[in-house]
């Protein structure tokens, strides 16, 4: 594998596709076993994202600002989650000095802060941060090629991903140390652009990584305004061979079926989500079970914003071919923009927001 002068692993800006509306993050999780040297075992999931938005409508006066954010969360044994979310507006003038534009390697630094995110599939990811009493040092290196993912309706976006390879570090919790002794995990680098807020674009987005001893599966889907909750426009299944990393098949709009269900009526957000969902193309079904969501809302002036349930199921999620079942763990995720929960305001329950 080749990844040297990769300009994909670094940064960009608005201004390198003409969109008035820019964001760009990299994302990392991982299935962790855990062990103390005193022996304590712990199982986990873990994922880490940091990125930027960018737009000449974010501005200070006269000022073109650059918004910088990171969040994280550590999902727990038990079925508890903790989540951090921060962000941070700095001169567009400065952003170089934080983030590696058209680098062939990625370079993201919060301000003021130790929380950094650096590396290349060539050298290895490494990302450190905190989660308030939580900290962590990891790293990831791929071991597949790169795979692509490139959508231009509703919502125009591409993403950069590695879906495996060796990951290692420690995590630190309550001043306790523990270090991987196993894990699965997954990377990519999202870049979405439009010519309005994106969020604003959609409905909102399904997205899963299901990761099992012989197969892995990675799915987005993007419902358009026009969707509702109903129905998805674009829709793309990727399955992958577990230990080689090669592409197996991929299945695209209309031949992948979602079907989701147990909905649960999430009141705090004036929501209702899938607490499962199943993916069927061909002769694969990969189906996901939110047992333990974690919450990102970022509501907005100006519908500008999201709700997004980040779940981790540690074990039970299934790849099925034809009769031959795998089972493994799953990250999954269902957002909701703003736009939608206003729109849909009278909504069904069962299907939409409700307030």
């Amino acid at each position: 594998m080749n990844f040297s002068n990769d300009l994909t692993e670094g940064g960009h800006l608005e201004t390198d596709s003409g969109a008035f509306s820019f964001a760009e993050w990299w994302y990392l999780n991982g299935k962790l076993e855990l062990e103390a040297e005193d022996g304590e075992k712990r199982s986990v999931g873990w994922f880490s994202t940091m990125g930027h938005q960018e737009s000449p409508s974010i501005t200070d006066g006269n000022i073109q600002l650059s918004h910088l954010f990171k969040f994280s969360a550590l999902y727990n044994e038990d079925g508890t989650n903790h989540i951090v979310y921060n962000d941070t507006y700095i001169p567009r003038s400065a952003v170089s000095n934080f983030i590696g534009i058209h680098k062939a390697y990625l370079l993201f630094h919060y301000p003021n802060t130790p929380s950094v995110f650096f590396g290349s599939a060539a050298t290895s990811y490494t990302v450190n941060d905190q989660l308030e009493i939580i900290e962590f040092s990891m790293f990831f290196k791929p071991q597949v090629n790169k795979t692509l993912e490139q959508a231009r309706t509703p919502l125009k976006f591409t993403t950069y991903e590695y879906a495996n390879g060796k990951i290692g570090g420690s995590i630190t919790i309550g001043g306790k140390q523990f270090f991987v002794k196993r894990g699965n995990a997954y990377f990519d680098h999202m870049i979405p652009t439009a010519d309005i807020p994106w969020p604003m674009k959609m409905n909102g987005w399904s997205w899963a990584e299901v990761t099992t001893p012989r197969y892995q599966a990675v799915i987005y889907a993007v419902r358009s305004l026009d969707d509702g909750f109903e129905a998805y426009t674009y829709k793309h299944l990727t399955l992958l061979d577990r230990k080689t990393g090669e592409v197996v098949t991929e299945f695209h709009d209309e031949q992948v079926e979602i079907i989701e269900g147990d909905w649960k009526e999430e009141t705090t957000y004036g929501v209702s989500r899938p607490q499962s969902v199943t993916y069927k193309a061909g002769k694969f079904e990969v189906s996901v079970f939110a047992d333990n969501t974690a919450t990102l809302d970022r509501n907005l002036p100006g519908l500008n914003g999201f709700v997004n349930f980040m779940a981790f199921q540690k074990k039970g999620a299934t790849i099925k071919r034809n009769d031959r079942t795998f089972s493994g763990s799953a990250f999954y995720e269902y957002l909701v923009s703003d736009k939608a929960r206003a729109q849909n305001s009278n909504g069904d329950p069962a299907r939409g927001p409700s307030w």
